[in-house]
């Protein structure tokens, strides 16, 4: 008995200890001077992480505005593209120009891709044998060296008269054949050539 008189205090020693561990971890200590000090650290280091987040939001936001914008700009750049290719592109879209010459020697014009023609005032009895078209630049001739160019799609034109080394073209121009707006050759029913390397401006006759 007396053996088990003296092992029950000791169980209730015991039992103490942990209540006053738990109570300890469970509440809180005594401010101290050191523990404010490092209360308003905390503090202060609070609101500066804030403050940095705020200034890294604000980064992000500015950055994310940038690229909206870039977007927006591209996205705008690519629509006036595309309206200039669908509205801007005359040679995709403009009516097929032809031009030819009537069975009578009259010069006729196509918009319509050969559907229709239209008779073009030249000049007065003038019969056209030969023509030549590149784009608006068009030249007809006829009998005896009679040669017209327009640059306007026959809007208006202009007698040419070749002459080289005191030669000037009188025969019936037979064909005309221009390969660009500037370099062209005139033949006539009698064998002659003529080439010009400057839109009409000077010529010279092939011997």
């Amino acid at each position: 008995m007396a053996g088990l008189t003296m092992t029950q205090p000791g169980a209730a020693a015991a039992a103490p200890q942990k209540q006053t561990i738990e109570v300890q971890a469970a509440s809180p200590a005594v401010p101290t001077e050191a523990a404010a000090e490092a209360r308003a650290k905390r503090e202060i280091l609070g609101k500066a992480k804030t403050s940095s987040n705020g200034m890294l939001l604000d980064q992000v936001e500015a950055k994310d505005q940038a690229q909206t914008n870039e977007l927006a700009s591209y996205a705008h750049s690519a629509d006036k593209a595309a309206k200039k290719a669908i509205h801007g592109n005359v040679s995709a879209y403009a009516p097929v120009s032809r031009w030819t010459i009537s069975s009578d020697g009259q010069l006729q014009h196509s918009i319509d891709a050969g559907k229709t023609w239209q008779p073009v005032a030249v000049a007065e009895k003038v019969t056209f044998r030969a023509l030549s078209a590149n784009g608006p630049d068009i030249w007809v001739g006829g009998a005896a060296g009679q040669l017209y160019h327009s640059a306007d799609s026959g809007g208006h034109w202009t007698q040419v008269k070749p002459e080289f080394a005191g030669a000037s073209l009188s025969g019936d121009v037979a064909a005309i054949e221009f390969t660009d707006i500037r370099q062209g050759k005139v033949t006539t029913a009698n064998g002659e050539i003529w080439i010009t390397d400057n839109g009409g401006q000077t010529w010279r006759k092939q011997p």
